[in-house]
């Protein structure tokens, strides 16, 4: 029985890298190639939606691997959240972006880590 909840947490981790994957290649279509902000508004969403991290989204569209090779962002996705796993992360990441795109109080008053500040001002001019 151990053996299928790792099995099924691992299923899990999979498909969310894959859907990851998939909405950065669609990002950097619609945000560096076309210009298309209602089509990038409307990508963040569902983002924000399946609670996929906007930090590691952020990560595959500006660590600088280009966008159509999907292999290179699965590993690149796979060496960040290696790196990610070494360090606790402070702040509700999901909770911020659930208050910002959709209006909603994020559960609680914790206030995000100064090193998560960038990213969200990125993630503003996005999403606005």
């Amino acid at each position: 029985m151990t053996q299928e909840r790792i099995d099924g947490a691992r299923l899990a981790a999979v498909k969310e890298q894959q859907l990851l994957v998939s909405l950065a290649q669609q990002l950097a279509q619609a945000q560096f190639r076309q210009g298309d902000q209602l089509r990038s508004r409307r990508l963040w969403k569902e983002a924000a939606l399946l609670e996929l991290d906007p930090e590691r989204l952020t990560h595959l569209l500006y660590a600088g691997v280009e966008s159509g090779d999907r292999q290179a962002l699965v590993q690149l996705d796979q060496s960040w959240c290696g790196s990610q796993d070494s360090r606790s992360r402070g702040g509700s990441v999901r909770s911020w972006l659930r208050k910002r795109v959709f209006g909603q109080r994020p559960s609680g008053s914790r206030s995000l880590a100064p090193r998560t500040e960038a990213v969200h001002q990125q993630l503003l001019h996005h999403v606005r």
